[in-house]
């Protein structure tokens, strides 16, 4: 779990166990404590939905990237026979493919891409390396749909981690105001208030929380 959720799942549970302790709070009734307890739950389904969606969508990268690799030795395979075999209608369409790109999966979609726009002056039975003009062009398109399927699920992972903040977000202000309810409620010297000074105010933002970063490509 990221450093700076923890701290405020933490602080949490230090407040509501001093909360507990130092006896009933007018300005904290239980209807609060349930709803700051709460904050604590979402955080912690919200983190596991998170989680979930960056796997799942790791999991399709690279999934997509070995299927990339292998459409990218299929194109340069069949760019390299189309060349010197195909119609001189069809062939002069190859001048648009650009042949100089090393391979990364941005690098293959782009020569996907453009391979397909040749392949529309392509007779529909021309058939080199194996693969007629229709089946390479299903499967540039398959692949197309399934980089289009990657990119929602990175979609829902930011969204998924987005709500996660937020509710980071919220609790962190909730245990703010708690805490600056029972400080209040207290003065110092008092046993309640030694207690209080036990909750941990050191501000996520004066630690170093690893981040989980979008791929990108």
């Amino acid at each position: 779990m990221p450093d700076r959720f923890s701290v405020h799942l933490d602080r949490a549970m230090v407040t509501q166990a001093v909360i507990a302790e130092v006896g009933p709070v007018p300005d904290i009734p239980a209807e609060r404590v349930a709803a700051h307890e709460q904050r604590k739950t979402d955080i912690r389904t919200k983190q596991a939905a998170a989680d979930a969606a960056n796997t799942v969508h790791r999991v399709r990268q690279a999934q997509n990237d070995e299927q990339w690799r292998a459409l990218w030795l299929k194109l340069r395979s069949w760019y390299a026979v189309a060349k010197v075999t195909a119609p001189a209608e069809a062939r002069a369409g190859l001048s648009g493919i650009d042949t100089s790109m090393g391979y990364t999966p941005a690098h293959a979609r782009r020569r996907a891409e453009q391979t397909r726009a040749a392949l529309s002056a392509f007779p529909a039975d021309y058939s080199a390396t194996g693969l007629t003009s229709v089946q390479l062009a299903a499967a540039i398109d398959g692949m197309l749909a399934a980089e289009e399927a990657e990119e929602t699920l990175l979609a829902a992972w930011r969204n998924a981690n987005a709500a996660l903040k937020d509710a980071d977000t919220a609790l962190d202000k909730e245990n703010k105001a708690l805490y600056q309810i029972l400080v209040a409620s207290f003065p110092e010297g008092s046993p309640q208030r030694s207690v209080i000074d036990g909750i941990p105010t050191t501000t996520p933002s004066a630690r170093s929380a690893p981040t989980i970063l979008p791929p990108t490509g």
